[in-house]
């Protein structure tokens, strides 16, 4: 299951059209850099693990796994905060 703000949210990865969930462009500058995306979402996110995939100009750079363990909804939006 991908969490997308919308079906039109999608960007090619290894000859497949891939669902993004949010995007962000980032100034890169050969140093640490604290980012944080938001993400808007107004459904139940169920308890579960979640995985995180982040790519840059089509390259898959890392994943992260999480875990909810009670159902969590919500009316406002996510902030995942991304640290190197």
């Amino acid at each position: 299951m991908v969490l997308a703000y919308s079906e039109g949210d999608v960007f090619s990865f290894q000859g497949e059209n891939i669902v993004y969930s949010a995007k962000r462009q980032i100034e890169y500058e050969n140093k640490d850099l604290d980012v944080c995306i938001f993400w808007d979402n107004n459904d139940k996110l169920i308890t579960g693990t979640y995985t995180v995939d982040i790519f840059t100009d089509g390259v898959l750079i890392g994943t992260t796994k999480f875990n909810i363990k009670n159902n969590l909804e919500t009316d406002t939006g996510k902030a995942l905060l991304l640290r190197r």
